[in-house]
């Protein structure tokens, strides 16, 4: 949740979280989600001035929580630090659900033409940007970065993978299902095989399937691991 709500979410100076999504499908999903969790929702609404679904919630934990790991009150956006308190990848994980892309990539090269996935993220924290990267690269997973006008790009293009596995917004899943990858020889990207080839699993229990489901989150002892996200 930490990762979805820094990319499409803001904090209240009231004590509320809001997170906000276009799909109504990862909207329901959220909703199940957040009550598994133990997180009050006060309300679920679409916002017409904005066109998006909104979930409002009030946890003082919670919102305690977000703040210790970077997000703050606001124009949040310019002012994002990298967590300190939850797991590295599912916070990354969890900020592309909410504000990154999924790209198929064509190319041609030796009268050949190569199809494969491209992850993209943006944000207007450099030095979150910096620290995803960083993130990602100890993980095996190499990319490449952008400074736009509107903000700081990561493309990922090499083992994308190991981070579309846990991806959950449906929109990025349908997208990933058509996706044309000549690296690989498994067609679906839902297929378990992907799992046997993951360098790093969040949590303690491994050979998790794709999904957020009970990851153990570090420095959280006593609170829900699923707030992780």
């Amino acid at each position: 949740m930490c990762g979805l709500i820094a990319a499409d979410g803001h904090l209240e100076s009231s004590g509320c979280m809001v997170l906000a999504q276009k799909d109504r499908r990862f909207i329901d999903w959220l909703v199940e989600f957040i009550r598994n969790s133990n997180i009050k929702i006060s309300s679920v609404f679409f916002d017409r001035s904005a066109d998006v679904w909104k979930i409002k919630m009030r946890d003082k934990v919670f919102y305690s929580y977000l703040l210790s790991n970077g997000i703050r009150t606001g124009k949040k956006s310019y002012l994002l630090k990298p967590p300190i308190r939850c797991d590295p990848l599912w916070y990354i994980v969890g900020f592309i659900d909410g504000d990154g892309w999924i790209e198929q990539v064509k190319k041609k090269a030796n009268g050949k033409t190569y199809y494969y996935l491209r992850i993209g993220i943006k944000t207007k924290s450099r030095e979150l940007r910096d620290w995803m990267r960083q993130v990602l690269h100890s993980l095996g997973v190499i990319t490449s970065k952008a400074d736009k006008k509107d903000g700081y790009e990561i493309h990922i293009d090499r083992n994308p993978w190991i981070v579309a596995l846990y991806l959950q917004n449906p929109a990025h899943k349908e997208r990933l299902s058509r996706i044309k990858d000549d690296r690989i020889k498994v067609s679906s990207y839902s297929m378990n095989p992907f799992l046997l080839t993951l360098p790093y699993q969040p949590g303690t229990t491994a050979g998790n399937p794709p999904g957020y489901t009970r990851a153990t989150m570090a420095g959280t002892a006593g609170s829900d691991p699923e707030r992780g996200r």
